[in-house]
């Protein structure tokens, strides 16, 4: 494949000159058909056929420059759509494991959201059953306090230690709803 450059901006254009010789050429039949070939400077004539020769030959080069021009452009569109092909498989690819990469995530992230209700159900269980302990612990502290024991130590301990676990079983229900 020839090299040649695809934006060329200084290529000669006689696009005017060729439209004045095309015109003395045809000044030049029309003399010819009217008088004959008595009037007819044959060496302008050979002179006009060479540079009509040399403007076919200029033309038949800018043809097969514009040939060479397409061919590269072309090839060049080729390789930018086997491109764009490529990268659209690899973006396909990425997409589908970003995709199981997401329902992975989900599914971990489901996991966990089920064990933590498990969790929290379970601790529910085990307050609501400690809770019936701990109300038949007040009753009976109630009871103690009732009777004339103000002043003894231990009955001072076991309301402080009921009153401990009262706080802790409240924070246990915060932390199970939260």
């Amino acid at each position: 494949m020839k090299t040649v450059d695809l934006f060329q901006f200084n290529q000669l254009d006689i696009g005017s000159a060729r439209q004045m010789r095309m015109m003395k050429n045809g000044k030049t039949a029309v003399q010819l058909v009217r008088v004959g070939a008595k009037g007819v400077n044959p060496v302008a004539v050979w002179v006009d056929a060479a540079i009509s020769v040399a403007d076919a030959i200029n033309s038949y080069c800018k043809l097969q420059r514009a040939r060479e021009i397409t061919q590269q452009l072309q090839a060049q569109k080729r390789s930018l759509e086997h491109q764009l092909r490529n990268a659209s498989k690899a973006l396909e690819i990425d997409q589908n494991l970003w995709q199981m990469e997401q329902q992975q995530r989900s599914r971990v992230v489901q996991n966990c959201i089920d064990n933590r209700q498990q969790q929290a159900a379970q601790l529910l269980l085990q307050l609501k059953s400690q809770h019936k302990s701990l109300e038949m612990l007040l009753t009976q502290v109630r009871a103690l306090r009732r009777q004339n024991r103000s002043h003894c130590p231990r009955l001072t301990e076991l309301t402080q230690a009921a009153d401990n676990m009262m706080q802790a079983q409240l924070a246990c229900l915060v932390y199970a709803l939260n």
